[in-house]
């Protein structure tokens, strides 16, 4: 869901704040509903998704921009590359990102 969010945030900038409340939203609900805590794992997680739907063998069909795919691919190489441990630390990155489109 989390990596839906953010694509879709990615692909409707315009639109960016209102995905971005909705990744919130779950994340908060979700936080609530388990009682252990995977936000590394799932920041790591989300990074390969996202890569996984741009390039691997099942693309995202509506991203036919070669400049969000490039912004994408960016988030996620990015996001495997570095520290980030928090949904919040994605979200910023991928705010950052969509900038420079």
């Amino acid at each position: 869901m989390l990596n839906h969010l953010f694509i879709k945030s990615v692909y409707n900038s315009d639109q960016q704040r209102t995905y971005f409340d909705a990744v919130d939203s779950f994340w908060t609900a979700y936080c609530e509903a388990v009682p252990w805590d995977i936000e590394r794992e799932t920041v790591r997680e989300l990074a390969i998704l996202m890569l996984a739907r741009v390039d691997g063998k099942s693309p995202v069909e509506y991203i036919d921009s070669k400049a969000t795919a490039e912004t994408l691919r960016s988030v996620a190489k990015h996001a495997l590359r570095s520290k980030i441990s928090s949904i919040a630390e994605f979200r910023t990155m991928v705010e950052n990102e969509t900038d420079t489109l």
